[in-house]
């Protein structure tokens, strides 16, 4: 069975634009990360740094991640509660 442990922590923000840093094994690649941007509107996401995941082992992609991110960021947000560092474990 595979677990996923996604973290995604705010760098800055800017109107409705938030820039996050994620990372696709958190737990187990802690020094793996990149750089993602999310319309905190649409909850549209672009990565703008990839970590490379796959590349470099881990069995995510970085797309699976800032998916999964941009989820849980939404979910947070829409009940106004502080988005400023997520997780999504699955």
């Amino acid at each position: 069975m595979t677990i996923w442990h996604y973290k995604g922590e705010l760098v800055q923000r800017e109107g409705v634009i938030a820039t996050y840093r994620f990372f696709p094994d958190h737990v187990m690649a802690p020094a793996i990360s990149g750089l993602f941007r999310i319309d905190l509107e649409s909850f549209t996401a672009e990565i703008v740094e990839p970590a490379n995941a796959e590349a470099r082992g881990l069995v995510s992609t970085d797309e699976r991640c800032v998916s999964a991110l941009a989820h849980k960021i939404r979910k947070t947000v829409q009940a106004s509660e502080d988005a400023t560092v997520v997780y999504f474990i699955a």
